[in-house]
């Protein structure tokens, strides 16, 4: 049986968006190089609601992404009033949701600016920085409408200030990003005698350091005699194998973290820099619904998640389911 949403104030529909004159610009993406200057990137392929970025000196492991895009909302009037979305004291936003099964993360990011009653066009901005080593494989962003500010509630509208009022997105894109990209920080070294991998902490404070080959390393001894179960692709051998390791990785990192966090009297309630190991690492509990009791509830929490999935759909497109 089919799910069936049904909701009982009103969203900015087909109609009102051509009433309103919503429009948006395509997303343009840039780069800091390695010298530290802002590189814009002008390769990138657009197919639909699919674009690859690519760039023949951008690569997603050596370098961050920085995506930006501009939304106009051409009559903000129309959006406003007793029998419009929302009453003309409250104001609207626009946010997005960016998710990744392949690069193990999701989030809300809201735009900046306020869209309020006005006959004034209004331009609302977005940009948002991917950190270096972050994706892989594909990213979805789904931009919507959401109240903002709340005052005064009119029949049939919406009261509570985050609630999506959008009946479908403004617009969704999939991001394709190298799919040899790995999904963790991984290197390789020749190792006789060696384990299969291990995991290197390189970190001091994990709540502004970022998470990267310079922090935290996953380690594949390329002598080993089962290295070949890792690098034989989407086998079930290769899968189960690969799987083990970046659970049981996650689950040190996570337990680490979280040790480091306690003796630095540190919190997640507290300003951890984007893309730094303690905002990956909330990421993971989060998305992953992870007991963080002790190191035992932590592994079990990741064990009984999807990640087995989420590994072996990798290079898999984004649903959203």
């Amino acid at each position: 049986m089919a799910n069936t949403e049904i909701n009982f104030y009103k969203q900015i529909n087909d109609q009102v968006t051509e009433e309103a004159g919503i429009k948006y610009e395509l997303p343009s993406f840039s780069f800091v190089s390695e010298d530290g200057e802002l590189v814009e990137m002008l390769d990138t392929d657009e197919t639909g609601d699919n674009i690859v970025v690519q760039d023949d000196s951008w690569t997603p492991q050596e370098n961050n992404l920085i995506y930006e895009q501009r939304f106009h909302i051409e009559h903000p009037g129309e959006l406003f009033g007793r029998d419009k979305v929302t009453d003309s004291a409250n104001k609207l936003g626009i946010a997005v949701h960016v998710y990744s099964r392949s690069s193990f993360f999701q989030e809300t990011i809201a735009c900046d600016g306020d869209i309020y009653d006005t006959d004034e066009e209004i331009t609302v901005a977005f940009k948002h920085v991917f950190p270096k080593a972050s994706l892989r494989g594909k990213i979805a962003l789904e931009f919507f409408f959401y109240l903002k500010d709340f005052q005064k509630s009119n029949p049939l509208q919406a009261s509570f200030v985050g609630t999506n009022l959008s009946q479908s997105h403004i617009y969704r894109v999939v991001l394709h990003v190298d799919g040899d990209a790995p999904l963790f920080p991984i290197t390789q070294r020749d190792v006789p005698g060696g384990p299969l991998w291990t995991v290197k902490k390189l970190w001091t404070d994990p709540s502004v350091e970022m998470f990267d080959l310079s922090t935290v390393q996953i380690e594949l001894n390329s002598a080993h005699p089962l290295i070949e179960q890792v690098d034989a692709g989407k086998t079930r051998l290769a899968v189960e194998t690969l799987s083990n390791i970046i659970i049981e990785s996650m689950g040190m990192i996570i337990a680490q973290t979280l040790a480091d966090m306690k003796e630095q009297e540190l919190s997640f309630d507290d300003e951890c820099a984007e893309g730094s190991i303690a905002s990956v690492v909330e990421q993971w509990i989060t998305l992953h619904d992870v007991d963080t009791t002790n190191i035992m509830t932590i592994m079990s929490s990741l064990k009984n998640s999807d990640l087995k999935d989420y590994v072996a759909t990798a290079g898999d497109e984004e649903d959203g389911d």
